[in-house]
């Protein structure tokens, strides 16, 4: 299970590499017509309200007039963006689309489209982390080899479970036990 972002600008200009199983939905509120020649998908229902976007985009304007050299994390944080952007897709509406999302990327890997550049202030990070959340949730407690991912798609996090152990943010299973038994190899991304 898959799920990465990037922004329209560099899947136009071929400066990320998508699989052709790969499903891509747009995160905005307003798509352009060309959007639809770039994704599969867009999914409005998780691009951030409009009230948050014009007043991030306010606040940023004027950080950028004032001379700061950072008006994205100055917004960013004078809004709120984080935690009320998480308080909307917390309602019941966007967690539905959340858990369909989840669905969509256990069938084939799912990059997550909209505007900007850098993913440290934009939204589009917030969603993949819910969504990632999500499918952890789901999990059973105890995770079964018949649920590991593909070779390349393990996403190791630090488990809590001691010191230095990691698990798999999508499938559970320890690093251990991938790299061990199932024979999956690499770094962070296993």
């Amino acid at each position: 299970m898959s799920i990465q972002t990037t922004y329209f600008s560099a899947l136009t200009h071929e400066k990320v590499k998508v699989t052709g199983d790969a499903r891509l939905f747009s995160l905005v509120r307003q798509p352009a017509d060309w959007i639809t020649d770039v994704v599969d998908r867009n999914i409005s229902a998780l691009a951030p309200p409009d009230e948050l976007l014009e007043a991030y985009k306010k606040v940023e304007n004027a950080a950028r007039d004032a001379g700061e050299d950072e008006p994205q994390a100055v917004a960013w944080r004078s809004v709120q963006f984080e935690e009320r952007f998480r308080e909307q897709l917390s309602k019941p509406g966007p967690r539905q689309v959340l858990k369909t999302l989840v669905e969509d990327a256990r069938a084939a890997p799912v990059w997550l489209v909209c505007y900007e550049a850098d993913d440290s202030y934009c939204h589009r990070r917030l969603v993949a982390e819910e969504a990632r959340y999500l499918a952890r949730e789901e999990l059973p407690t105890r995770p079964h080899l018949n649920d590991a991912c593909s070779t390349g798609y393990h996403t190791l996090i630090a488990d809590g479970k001691g010191r230095h152990t990691k698990s798999c943010l999508w499938c559970g299973l320890s690093a251990q036990t991938i790299y061990d038994y199932l024979g999956h190899h690499g770094g962070e991304k296993a």
